[in-house]
């Protein structure tokens, strides 16, 4: 221990608010900040038109389900494969 250090000192203080916010930058940040990036790319992926319907319809053909549910998987494989690092640790 080094009784020399004041815990309570401005100097002290100031990487308190530091190491505050960056702990508070990591542990909400970045999860907002993926989420917000993941449900833009789900926003395209509804957003696309024709070539998109027309591999929907295949699959649906090929697995005997509906358009949505083929265009649904379709988009599942497509964002698990983007953000399978974030994901994959999951259970």
């Amino acid at each position: 221990m080094d009784y020399s250090i004041d815990c309570n000192g401005p100097k002290h203080n100031n990487y308190r608010a530091i190491a505050t916010m960056m702990i508070v930058g990591f542990a909400f940040g970045m999860p907002i900040g993926l989420g917000i990036l993941m449900v833009r790319r789900m926003r395209e992926y509804s957003s696309k038109g024709g070539t998109d319907r027309f591999m929907a319809r295949r699959v649906a053909d090929e697995l005997k389900i509906t358009d949505v549910e083929a265009a649904d998987a379709i988009r599942d494989v497509a964002t698990g494969r983007e953000y399978s690092f974030l994901v994959n640790a999951y259970k």
